[in-house]
């Protein structure tokens, strides 16, 4: 199992935009964030935020599976744009999975036409040999928001950008991942009045409960925080990673 990071970056991105700061200009570029799993000749996308065209075209592939999204806000939701261009062109030929409430969100867009179906809470769907459960995340009050888990025979993969709480059936259902891709945006604190995220250190409490084996954050920010991702990690347990965007895990 191949797994890429498309985006790790903030909903404003890095650089952000118009912003002439140290960190924008010093940083490496953060795309909105994405996922992509790759195994036995499938290209499986998570999330598609408004850098999805080009994040798919760095990546290098030239199929994709299946996607899968997690909500509809603008970061995680908005490149569905880009893949509706896909029909027009005759390359639209994979199913987006989602759940009810952004389904009903995606259907008021009326030139949107892409092949849908739905996945439920706690249901799942198998694609030859990959087993994708979607699971409840709270998250912001107005929406529903899915998280994923991903195995096959031997490796759990957990993907959940953006949290508020979790229940405890769902988090013990995502304990001892192979691989947690988690929110990570206010990861030192919260920088904005937010109450739709975890931070600081509820957020990293919460993170240790999983038990992952690997804890990868996304949604980080240098522009916010005003330091280099590297210097972010030294503040963080041992096993909290924050990936660049294109950054590879291999999973045997």
């Amino acid at each position: 199992m191949k797994i890429t990071f498309l985006g790790t970056g903030s909903p404003e991105g890095i650089p952000v935009m118009l912003c002439g700061c140290k960190l924008c200009a010093s940083s490496k570029e953060r795309l909105r964030p994405g996922l992509m799993i790759q195994q036995d000749e499938q290209n499986i996308i998570l999330d598609a935020g408004p850098d999805i065209r080009k994040q798919i075209i760095q990546s290098g592939i030239n199929k994709i599976s299946a996607i899968f999204l997690t909500h509809y806000h603008f970061d995680h939701f908005w490149g569905v744009a880009e893949f509706e261009q896909l029909n027009w062109v005759g390359l639209g030929n994979f199913t987006t999975y989602l759940n009810n409430n952004t389904y009903e969100h995606l259907k008021s867009i009326p030139w949107i036409k892409l092949k849908c179906e739905t996945l439920d809470f706690n249901n799942h769907i198998n694609l030859k040999g990959l087993k994708i459960e979607a699971i409840k995340i709270e998250h912001a009050d107005y929406l529903e928001k899915s998280g994923y888990i991903i195995r096959d025979e031997c490796r759990k993969v957990v993907y959940i950008p953006d949290i508020k709480a979790i229940s405890d059936l769902n988090l013990k259902k995502c304990e001892n991942a192979d691989i947690l891709v988690i929110d990570g945006q206010y990861i030192l604190g919260k920088y904005i009045d937010d109450e739709d995220h975890l931070g600081g250190k509820e957020l990293i409490k919460k993170i240790q409960e999983f038990n992952a084996k690997k804890i990868y954050l996304i949604g980080f920010s240098e522009h916010w925080y005003k330091k280099s991702a590297k210097d972010a990690e030294k503040q963080l347990p041992d096993n909290f990673n924050i990936p660049d965007d294109k950054t590879v895990l291999v999973l045997k």
